[in-house]
């Protein structure tokens, strides 16, 4: 994991370096009305639910080291000055990357394949609003690069979707709070998490 971590912190230096430090870009109101949506589909009874009590016990998938995207990961890209629009692109990117590779191991007949799939697609919906200008899509092409160059990892699919959710709460949740759904209400603390760390 140190390598897959040490990676993507060199992918973030060079992300600041392309979009400059310290922005305070506000996120779009997309995409806060679709990280909105988003945050009551992550909810944790429904993570629980789809990616852990429909699954076998202790059943894991293969994913690259670079689409298990933690809070630390994200920490370190913020002391690193990578720019907010940046770790908002990648955190999506890495996203539909690590869902679609839940979803590549249903059948269409499983009981998760349908959230999985809705997920994926509002997840590609905030990746698309993220994207809004040459740099950002820039950014996004050097990610997914890094993403497809490391190694591999077994990991639970709750997992994969606890980390889905922190970061999007990290990301989002103070820029957020006003937008048309009202999920985003949180103002100066950052949301209580339900349920267990993800290991």
């Amino acid at each position: 994991m140190l390598r897959g971590c040490v990676g993507l912190l060199y992918v973030g230096i060079f992300l600041g370096a392309i979009l400059g430090s310290k922005d305070t870009e506000e996120p779009s109101r997309d995409e806060c009305v679709i990280t909105g949506i988003l945050r009551k589909k992550l909810q944790y009874e429904n993570r629980l639910l789809y990616t852990k009590r429909y699954f076998p016990i202790d059943y894991r998938i293969g994913v690259p080291y670079g689409m298990v995207l933690r809070l630390a990961n994200v920490t370190r890209l913020q002391k690193a000055e990578v720019a907010v629009s940046a770790q908002r692109l990648l955190w999506a990117s890495v996203s539909v990357d690590a869902l679609s590779a839940i979803q590549e191991v249903l059948m269409e007949e499983h009981p998760s394949w349908n959230y999985i799939s809705e997920v994926v697609l509002l997840l590609s919906m905030v990746k698309q609003s993220a994207a809004r200008n040459p740099m950002d899509r820039a950014a996004h092409s050097l990610a997914s690069s890094r993403v497809r160059a490391s190694g591999w990892k077994l990991v639970r699919p709750k997992a994969l979707l606890d980390n889905c959710f922190r970061v999007m709460e990290l990301l989002y949740w103070t820029c957020c709070k006003q937008n048309s759904t009202r999920d985003w209400d949180v103002c100066g603390r950052l949301p209580a998490e339900t349920g267990p760390i993800a290991v």
